[in-house]
């Protein structure tokens, strides 16, 4: 066996040496047991406890900490964790805070180009950790009305919301770029032929409120077959998802991807706009389907390509649930940040061997 040139680590020896100290709260996935399978042999520690660690890894709320940390821990690797739904939000002095940051990771490459177009140059190193989804909390309605408690739950949510027939459930902002509005258009010209047909809306984002009324009022044109909430109850949202014969984000702008990753995990059919953050998560005519943005007449005629065609649907639902299993669980985050940690790692030991 040849050996190792003086300066340098073996792959081995650069495993055992990946050390993580973590600053802020820990996300609730990585305490699954699918995560700490992936992360079973990596030291990871609070940042009070850690002596010399090889990667210092910086959440969202401990940000303001990311300066002091470079100083008291020169030898260590800085990455800044923006994976959350809403991290991509900083304000210009965050953002010239998460620009001393060695690493920078996003949760979707449409969150990291949102960060990156408003960081100050030169840019740090930036990784994509995909944001996991509990795929046992978000799963498709057969399982759920097999889960304990859960089946019950769901039943008596069916009879209070009278959902009988067919429902296409809007998930996104309540404002003029979600485009509730197409949706509403859209149904009421496809009950015209399929008056059994329902509308159900909850947000996913920001609410403006005059718009989620005027959108309301046209809704109450449905009666009973058209539902607008508020503020949905947190254990039923999974049941919109699951319920729903089709999912619906005809959004006008980009915005959260998360509506589409839900409807996979509830092996739900998803239509949503032709735009970055949905062709991240969509496969077009594989998992679900994309059309032009503000176009009804395409809105309209793929909604009712799915609502007519149910095995069109359960393909499409089913496709979408495996990529959900792959893509969005706790064990391929864990992967991919552990991912991250080591080449991150061996980059720092090039630099210093």
């Amino acid at each position: 066996m040849a050996t190792p040139a003086p300066g340098t680590r073996t792959d081995e020896a650069r495993r055992l040496a990946l050390t993580v100290a973590w600053v802020g709260s820990r996300p609730v996935w990585l305490e699954l047991d699918q995560a700490k399978a992936v992360l079973e042999d990596i030291e990871l520690s609070d940042a009070g406890t850690a002596t010399a660690p090889g990667i210092v890894h910086v959440a969202r709320e401990a940000l303001g900490e990311l300066g002091d940390l470079r100083k008291t821990m020169r030898g260590s690797v800085m990455t800044l964790d923006l994976t959350a739904e809403d991290d991509a939000h900083l304000t210009p002095p965050e953002l010239r805070q998460a620009n001393a940051a060695d690493a920078l990771l996003a949760g979707s490459n449409w969150e990291l180009g949102e960060i990156c177009r408003r960081l100050p140059s030169p840019l740090p190193r930036t990784a994509v950790v995909p944001r996991p989804l509990d795929l046992d909390w978000y799963a498709p309605e057969p399982v759920l009305a097999e889960t304990k408690g859960r089946g019950r739950d769901l039943r008596r949510f069916r009879r209070f919301h009278r959902l009988a027939g067919p429902t296409i459930l809007f998930a996104g902002p309540y404002t003029e770029a979600g485009g509730l509005d197409l949706l509403v258009e859209a149904v009421f010209r496809l009950r015209e032929r399929m008056p059994d047909l329902r509308l159900a809306a909850i947000p996913h984002g920001s609410t403006d409120p005059r718009y989620r009324d005027r959108c309301e009022m046209r809704i109450l044109g449905l009666g009973h077959h058209g539902i607008v909430e508020w503020e949905p109850v947190e254990s039923e949202i999974p049941f919109w998802y699951a319920t729903a014969a089709v999912v619906c984000a005809p959004f006008r702008e980009p915005a959260t991807p998360e509506p589409a990753k839900r409807a996979a995990a509830a092996a739900r059919p998803f239509v949503g706009s032709d735009l970055e953050p949905f062709r991240e998560h969509v496969d077009e005519g594989g998992t679900g389907r994309l059309v032009p943005v503000g176009d009804l007449d395409r809105l309209e005629t793929t909604l009712e390509t799915l609502l007519v065609s149910e095995d069109e649907a359960a393909r499409l639902g089913e496709a979408a649930r495996r990529k959900a299993e792959t893509e969005y669980s706790a064990a391929a985050a864990a992967r991919a940040l552990r991912r991250e940690w080591e080449r991150l790692l061996g980059g720092a030991d090039e630099r210093l061997a």
